[in-house]
């Protein structure tokens, strides 16, 4: 992380997304954090930040050690949300998912007590948090979006080893079995993965061993 000291690019980022606009507090200070891709955005007990510029994706370490992609998302979004609610979840991580991801934050321990009083930021957290759970609540009608989130869930975690353990794939998608032989179906038919035998798949520009 690296704080950009430039008063000018912090204007711009408050006047382009009309940040004070979710405000009724004055003066709060802001500062401008630049991430390289794949650096860890700063843990959200830290700073509460809207990303400006630049693109993160949301992921949490599941039990066995496998990466399970939560959200990706690229231009304004907030950051914090969940914190100022209260919940804090240690297992889900944000990084950078582009170079030169730029977010403008401000200290949550200097604030927070100060804006859970302020309705029109509390109203900005209560949307941010709806869309949230919108976006991230899953669908069996956004089969597309979900064959993006596994191919990629794939590829972070299985580019040595077969794909196996369908039962918990599933629950850690928060779908059905059915649903989920479904879209691996569809992932055979578009190439993206392998059918070795049942129940056990490989990606398709990769080559492993089957015992």
């Amino acid at each position: 992380m690296e704080i950009i000291n430039s008063r000018n690019r912090i204007r711009y980022y408050l006047e382009q997304h009309a940040i004070s606009s979710y405000f009724n507090t004055e003066n709060i200070e802001f500062k401008l954090l630049k991430y390289q891709k794949g650096e860890i955005i700063t843990p959200p007990h830290d700073y509460f930040l809207f990303v400006v510029e630049g693109g993160i994706r949301v992921y949490s370490l599941l039990n066995d050690g496998l990466i399970y992609l939560i959200n990706q998302s690229k231009g304004f979004i907030v950051l914090g949300d969940t914190a100022i609610a209260g919940r804090i979840i240690d297992t889900n991580f944000t990084e950078a998912s582009v170079d030169d991801t730029y977010c403008l934050g401000f200290e949550m321990a200097r604030y927070k007590q100060l804006l859970m009083k302020d309705a029109k930021f509390l109203r900005c957290v209560i949307k941010s948090l709806t869309d949230k759970l919108f976006s991230f609540s899953p669908d069996e009608s956004q089969a597309g979006n979900l064959k993006n989130r596994l191919t990629h869930h794939f590829r972070m975690n299985y580019q040595n080893k077969a794909i196996i353990n369908m039962k918990d794939l599933a629950m850690a998608f928060h779908i059905s079995n059915r649903h989920l032989q479904r879209v691996l179906c569809e992932l055979v038919q578009d190439g993206k993965i392998l059918k070795i035998k049942k129940g056990i798949y490989r990606l398709a520009e990769t080559s492993i061993a089957i015992e």
